[in-house]
């Protein structure tokens, strides 16, 4: 690959399209004549209506990331050069690559000296290419990224992204099993479910055929050997289950439910 900031032709880190001048942009530059660029923010990329497959080089500002991280393609798509990685601090090795209709994926491999084997230790899916190409860029592989609409290893979507829509998939075993699978995934894994109670939901606007459980579970406090008891509300219709702990229904969690439930992801596409 081309030297990423080689070839900068407006180097004062704005957006020159338009007289937008807005800051924390990208760079991109055509394949064939790098000598050339154009800075763009997000939105005048989408307004110009370029494609996000195209073949360019893309970059954020360099400032805007810190020091700029060299992009090497996969070997297997060296002649396209559309899936690329880069490695991150503690030595893990972090893969773009797009998907057909404009979508993007994440994935992260396995600590040193596994980080070349080739298969990813997680993955998240991304609706929205910009969105997967913003977090390769400025994550620093802790927690998780922001903007996934799917995290294959759990089940977990996001609808439009957000972190407050997030609804658990599974439709494999019984209701049952299920929601014994889905309460670790959302509360964290040491949790063990207790007694999975029935009732009656004070929700009045949720669709047909939802069923609302009280589901005790328990855990160990910081590794210690004293064991702390939960309850949280699970709500279940068709393929979907959502968890709402004790801190999230403060938060209200609950409010969000109905959209969690049947909702579906707007994919917002500027200029389109």
């Amino acid at each position: 690959m081309y030297g990423i900031f080689d070839f900068i032709h407006n180097p004062d880190g704005m957006c020159h399209m338009w007289d937008c001048r807005s800051a924390g942009v990208i760079l991109a530059y055509d394949d064939m004549q790098p000598e050339f660029g154009w800075w763009y923010c997000a939105h005048c990329w989408r307004v110009g209506n370029h494609d996000d497959l195209a073949f360019m080089k893309i970059a954020l500002d360099r400032r805007y990331i810190g020091p700029p991280y060299q992009l090497t393609p996969h070997a297997e798509s060296r002649a396209s050069q559309r899936e690329f990685d880069r490695l991150l601090p503690d030595g893990r090795k972090l893969s773009l690559a797009p998907f057909t209709f404009g979508a993007g994926q994440l994935g992260i491999s396995a600590k040193p000296p596994s980080q070349n084997i080739g298969i990813f230790a997680d993955s998240w899916d991304f609706l929205d290419f910009w969105q997967a190409l913003v977090q390769f860029y400025i994550w620093d592989g802790e927690g998780e990224p922001d903007g996934w609409s799917r995290h294959f290893n759990t089940g977990r979507y996001r609808i439009d992204g957000d972190p407050r829509l997030e609804y658990i998939k599974d439709d494999d075993g019984t209701l049952e099993e299920r929601i014994k699978r889905a309460v670790p995934i959302v509360l964290g894994a040491d949790h063990v479910v207790l007694n999975i109670d029935e009732e009656q939901s004070a929700l009045s606007d949720l669709p047909d055929g939802t069923h609302f459980y009280i589901v005790k579970s328990e855990h160990f406090i910081n590794g210690r050997n004293k064991k702390c008891k939960h309850a949280s509300q699970v709500y279940a219709y068709c393929d979907r289950i959502v968890v709402i702990g004790l801190h999230a229904l403060l938060k209200g969690a609950a409010n969000t439910v109905v959209r969690r439930l049947t909702g579906d992801n707007r994919k917002l596409r500027y200029g389109r």
